[in-house]
């Protein structure tokens, strides 16, 4: 069969089976479809476009000229068969030349064969080419001049065969979707055009009073210009035309969804999107309580219950809490670290184990909150009181001696081992604040020493100092009368060393001379004396005993 002629034709099949929209059948020899310069149109919406059946073992050939061929079908665009049972091995072609252009598509393929030869592709002995689309594939064979625009769509490809050229001469190939291998892009140069393609797939959201500015972006061949095609953008805002660039200030709240377009030269793109609205962000939040108190606690102390702080989300966005990690006095953990609006969560804030006193007693804690993108930071500040007492121990202050330092009056903290002024440890000393060197001389106690002819003191290292003679004085332990002895001893007026007591005779008495001479009254004179005698000595005695 061969079609040939400067006008068109169109052929639709109307059944299945082999009613194609174009069948050659040659039975036991060749099947030829031969175009010439024509523009065929080959279709069946239930079985093939075109069908080419020869013999087992013949040729079944398509030539196509200049023009265009296109086959399309719900089973293939182009089909061969071979034999009556379709099994044969004869030799499919497709010969190409006079830049012609070959397109067929169909759900089984473009052009498909039941040969066990493959499918021939060339351009004969012709110096011109052309094009096979074998379904989306397309391929340049031989020397080929565009005679007019060529669109490379969706899912299609366009490559070069070995040795083949592609030129457009006026024309351009447009890249709408599709691609085209890099011998092509470099030979033709500027004459590759590319349709655009939005590639914005969403916008971000704005705030009601809060400046927005976002461009739209695509790929394709400059200049690109911008459309609102359907829908509107939210009030306040604008499209620039030019530059794909939406800004303004949104004034209302709301969700506005619109079609953008984004149309050159050489087509045309479209594309829903959506602005969501929405108020003015609020980042607040609230401690309840903001001031923790701890009790007060002695160095060394046990582990203490912790305390708990509500933190609730006041604003009216989500915000993201921030755990700080490592503190010098606290532990501080969070329940959760995400928190919509009006959302609540408790802090656990406990001391850590172990401070000493020389910690502050008063802390200024904190809590980062941050929004979702990390645009927004601030903090809520809260106060941690508690008092660390030192384990104090009072020491008396002490004189140094000729053998042992002494000390002054200090406290002592037995946990972290320093001494201080005052029980309060306010105020530290050092261990050379506290302590009183040794006497460089000896140190005698208050205690007189004494023998029978000094007295003298004692160092503590037994060494005797100040050794010096009695100071006696007499002292009077009765005094004599005229009837009895008195007794009297010799006293140290410095160490009090005492003699033995000696006795003082009786004092005489003077009788007036009667001139009587009588033997009784000598007798009671002597009677009285003897008893004062006796007395005397039992009182010595007694009082040497004492002493």
């Amino acid at each position: 069969l061969s079609i040939s002629g400067t006008g068109s034709l169109t052929a639709e099949g109307t059944g299945g089976g082999s009613f194609a929209g174009i069948q050659v059948q040659g039975n036991d020899g060749k099947a030829e479809l031969t175009i010439n310069n024509v523009d065929v149109t080959a279709t069946n919406n239930v079985a093939q476009g075109i069908i080419l059946r020869s013999g087992g073992s013949s040729t079944a050939s398509l030539t196509v000229n200049g023009g265009k061929l296109t086959a399309s079908g719900s089973d293939a665009g182009i089909k061969y068969v071979f034999g009556s049972s379709g099994t044969g091995d004869g030799t499919p072609t497709v010969t190409v030349s006079g830049n012609a252009i070959v397109q067929a598509n169909g759900s089984a393929g473009g052009i498909t064969s039941d040969s066990s030869t493959g499918i021939q592709y060339g351009t004969g002995s012709s110096t011109t080419g052309g094009i096979v689309f074998d379904g989306k594939n397309g391929t340049v064979y031989g020397d080929v001049e565009l005679q007019d625009n060529l669109t490379i769509g969706e899912g299609e490809s366009l490559k070069l065969d070995d040795v083949a050229r592609l030129s457009a001469g006026s024309y351009n190939v447009i890249v709408d979707g599709g691609t085209i291998d890099d011998n092509i892009k470099s030979s033709l140069g500027d004459s590759v055009k590319y349709t655009p393609t939005i590639t914005t797939t969403s916008l971000p959201k704005g705030t009601v009073g809060t400046y927005y500015k976002q461009k739209l972006t695509s790929d394709g061949t400059e200049p690109i210009k911008w459309t609102i095609s359907n829908g509107s953008l939210p009030a306040g805002l604008s499209l620039n035309e030019n530059t794909g660039e939406i800004s303004g200030t949104p004034t209302a709240t709301g969700s506005y969804t619109f079609t953008i377009t984004a149309k050159n030269a050489y087509g045309i793109k479209t594309r829903e999107l959506t602005i969501t609205v929405g108020d003015a962000p609020v980042y607040s939040i609230s401690l309840t309580p903001n001031i923790v108190k701890f009790p007060s606690l002695t160095e060394g102390y046990e582990p203490q219950a912790p305390k708990t702080i509500t933190i609730k989300n006041t604003g009216n966005q989500t915000i993201l809490l921030e755990d700080h990690g490592a503190n010098p006095w606290l532990v501080i953990t969070l329940d959760k670290n995400t928190l919509k609006p009006n959302e609540e969560v408790k802090v656990s804030i406990k001391l850590k184990d172990d401070l000493s006193a020389e910690t502050r007693s008063t802390l200024k804690g904190f809590i980062t909150y941050t929004s979702e993108d990390g645009t927004y930071r601030d903090y809520a500040h809260f106060d941690v009181t508690y008092e660390i007492r030192h384990d104090m121990k009072h020491v008396e202050a002490k004189e140094a001696t000729h053998l042992e330092e002494g000390n002054i009056e200090y406290w002592y903290c037995e946990y972290c081992d320093k001494y201080y002024e005052g029980a309060l440890g306010t105020n530290e000393l050092s261990l050379e604040d506290i302590t009183i060197p040794k006497l460089a001389d000896h140190t005698p106690t208050g205690t007189w020493y004494h023998d029978e002819n000094s007295h003298y003191h004692i160092c503590e290292c037994g060494e005797v100092l100040d050794k010096k003679a009695h100071d006696f004085k007499w002292v009077i332990d009765k005094e004599a009368t005229t009837t009895s002895e008195g007794l009297k001893h010799e006293e140290c007026t410095i160490c009090g060393h005492q003699k033995e007591a000696v006795v003082i005779p009786t004092l005489e008495v003077e009788i007036p001379d009667t001139g009587i001479r009588s033997n009784t009254s000598i007798w009671i004179a002597t009677i009285l004396l003897s008893l004062s005698v006796l007395t005397g000595t039992v009182i010595y005695q007694r009082k040497k005993k004492e002493n």
